[in-house]
């Protein structure tokens, strides 16, 4: 379990009020998320996928994985499927991609 107050932002980057927090459970899950951190600021990237019925607490789990990480990870990009149909292809790729391309844009 972890516990802690903290203050965080939506994957869309706006922000969540500061708020004391439990998490229970998701050890394994909680334990390969930090490897694959570790190896990405390492230098060995990574992508993670993160998937699984909405609700399930998928946004919550990274969270938890980021607070822990150590150092704590630099850039962390986030992309949400919609859950209705007719987004365009590859659309959460799409919006990872702007992201990361945005500060390149005046060059």
């Amino acid at each position: 379990m972890i516990e802690g107050t903290r203050a965080s932002t939506t994957p869309q980057g706006e922000p969540v009020a500061a708020q004391r927090a439990s998490f229970v459970g998701r050890e394994r899950e909680l334990a390969a998320l930090q490897v694959a951190i570790d190896h990405a600021l390492a230098g060995r990237g990574r992508t993670l996928l993160v998937v699984g019925p909405a609700g399930i607490g998928k946004t919550r789990l990274v969270e938890e994985a980021l607070a822990a990480a150590s150092p704590p990870a630099a850039r962390v990009f986030w992309a949400r499927c919609p859950d209705q149909s007719g987004a365009p292809a590859f659309w959460p790729w799409r919006r990872v991609l702007r992201a990361l391309l945005e500060p390149l844009a005046d060059d």
